[in-house]
This record gives structure tokens, sequence and C-alpha cells, in this order.
């Protein structure tokens, strides 16, 4: 059975294809195909080439939160170089594992040193719930996106950003129920009932 790719950037002389922030997904095949040839490979330096260059797409190491997604990743590519890394949120993977692009969320510029690595930490509000999957591509200067990458799943987590607006909130209620400045072990023993009722939902 023949399966049809999102995007496809054949390899004779088409480059320069930018495609960020659409809607890539439900596709029989994978969500953007360099080459047509399915997930194609990083290569160390992205000296290849082909349909956009084969433009190398990033490496997604973990994504956690509940409220607040943190995403962590690197890209290999040319060195000394500008890219942007695009991130899209999905409800599955594509099976082959590599992402689509269900829903763009956000994008963050990155610059490659002389080794040609750059690394990114991203955190997205509200963006991808614990239990969904988020992907990414890279960009060059010159607009050869690459393929989407491996998904990750997101990990719920804490947010230190929620910890921080519980113990603001407890120690104004706390100060007003016991009609006295509060001690650190007070909050301390109300964010425990906050954290085990986060925990059982």
């Amino acid at each position: 059975t023949f399966l049809y790719d999102g995007v496809r950037v054949r390899d004779d002389g088409c480059v320069d294809n930018l495609i960020r922030g659409n809607a890539i997904f439900g596709n029989g095949g994978i969500g953007i195909d360099l080459s047509v040839d399915a997930p194609s490979a990083n290569d160390l330096g992205d000296g290849d080439g082909g349909g956009n260059q084969l433009q190398n797409f990033p490496v997604l190491v973990s994504a956690n939160g509940q409220f607040i997604t943190t995403v962590v990743g690197s890209l290999n590519s040319r060195p000394n170089a500008g890219f942007t890394i695009d991130f899209y949120g999905n409800a599955a993977p594509n099976a082959t594992g590599f992402g689509e692009g269900q829903r763009w969320l956000a994008s963050v510029p990155v610059s490659t040193g002389l080794d040609g690595n750059a690394s990114f930490t991203v955190s997205f509000t509200n963006a991808v719930s614990a239990g969904g999957y988020i992907s990414a591509t890279a960009s060059d200067g010159t607009g050869n996106t690459s393929e989407f990458s491996l998904t990750i799943p997101v990990v719920p987590s804490a947010d230190a950003d929620d910890l921080d607006c519980a113990r603001r909130i407890l120690s104004t209620l706390a100060r007003r129920a016991y009609r006295r400045p509060i001690t650190a072990q007070d909050l301390e023993t109300l964010l425990r009932f906050y954290q085990t009722g986060r925990a059982d939902g």
C-alpha cells in the first residue's frame, strides 16, 4: 500500500523550501519527507545534500510539566550558523515514531558553535497536556526546513511556577486565618497538603 506523506521535498534541485507553522498530521506516511525516502537520518556536521539540503532535525531530550511544559534538546548542523527551531504539539506520534505537526506551539532561534552544536531549553504555558507529544523542526537561514524530529511524550511533573503561586496564596490565606505572622513550618505544612492534593488529582 502506498503511503502519502504530508509534505515531500524531492532531490532534484528542491532547496530553500520553508515549512513552518503549518498543521501537518494524520498522513499515511511521515509529516515532512526530504528526498522522499522515509525518515532521513541526521549526519554529523550536516554536510550532505538533497531535498532542502537534508537539513538535520533537532533532537529532543525531555518534555516535562503540568501547565508549563519545558522542552530540552539540541541541534547538530553546519557550524557557526543560525537556525529556527519550531515546536509542535501532537495527540499521538506518527507510526514511525517521528513527529507530525498537529499544532504549532512556538519557535526559538539558536546558533551553532564551531562544533556545529546548539542546545536549547524552552517553556510553553498551557501548550501540551501531560500524555501528549512534542516534535520539532529546524530551518536554516535560507529556508531549508528539516523533517520532523522524533516525538517525545510530555511527562507530568510539578511546575516551579505553580509551587511559587501556591506558596503566595497559602501565605496570604494563612495570615488571615491565623491572625498572626506565619512561620516557615506553617507554610510547609500547608504546602504538603497542596502537593498531596495535586498528586491525587
